[in-house]
């Protein structure tokens, strides 16, 4: 089964201004930047859980589950339809 919500991938035309959003609004800290100007964001011990993607337009680029065991995480990628990739 699904534990949490591991990463979240965002594009967004505005992604230079999601720094000080994300230290003044969210409280996050801002991490080392990607080679393509994706914005990373820290939340917790996790080297980023949060990485905005200069894009076009606003939308969801990808999303990052942990799951509890290999069993769960065929039942996972089996249950979402999607392309799973295990870490």
């Amino acid at each position: 089964m699904i534990r949490s919500l591991s990463y979240i991938g965002i594009a967004s035309p505005n992604a230079a201004a999601w720094p000080e959003f994300a230290t003044s609004i969210l409280g996050a800290e801002v991490a080392e930047p990607g080679a393509d100007g994706t914005v990373r964001l820290r939340v917790d011990d996790a080297a980023a859980r949060i990485y905005i993607h200069p894009g076009e337009r606003n939308d969801l680029a990808y999303l990052g589950w942990a799951v509890a065991q290999n069993p769960d995480f065929a039942h996972s990628r089996h249950a979402l339809g999607t392309e799973v990739v295990a870490k």
